[in-house]
């Protein structure tokens, strides 16, 4: 379960979504039913999520993303910064920019202990403050973002 994850993963870096969308169905059909498993599969969903967004689907791919915030566990706080973000995308590739900002505003100020993940919402945040018309607050998330993951991908 955890490499189809991760090479679905790998295929959404590339924009290869119909790839990915195979390897999280495989994620999602598993047999198995640990905790981890289930952590797998709500990780799958939030993957198959982002790439149905992303080929167009973003409505249900929305829909899907807020039942995995809401069946996860409260204290899993890697599962929720990466649905957040999955969310944040879903809304910007919808064009609600408006709602793209909450949900990665959500990470910075909640589940910011995660820095890939939080360097991420920083680095859109800044974006998306300066799409808005807020210069001031545009900085803030970028000099954040420099300071706090100056070795991060997301503050190049």
């Amino acid at each position: 379960m955890r490499s189809a994850l991760l090479i679905g993963g790998s295929y959404q870096e590339e924009n290869k979504h119909a790839e990915a969308l195979i390897e999280f169905e495989k994620v999602l059909q598993s047999a198995g039913s640990s905790p981890q498993a289930a952590e797998q599969r709500l990780a799958a969903s939030l993957g198959k999520a982002v790439s149905q967004a992303a080929t167009g689907d973003g409505e249900k791919a929305i829909a899907v993303i807020n039942q995995v915030i809401s069946a996860a566990d409260p204290e899993d706080a890697r599962l929720h910064a990466q649905a957040y973000n999955a969310l944040g995308d879903c809304y910007q590739n919808n064009g609600n920019e408006k709602g793209a900002l909450y949900a990665f505003l959500y990470i910075d100020l909640i589940y910011n202990k995660e820095p890939e993940l939080h360097a991420k919402a920083l680095h859109e945040l800044a974006q998306l403050w300066q799409m808005q018309g807020h210069p001031a607050r545009t900085r803030q998330a970028q000099k954040k973002l420099d300071k706090q993951y100056p070795g991060s991908r997301w503050a190049k």
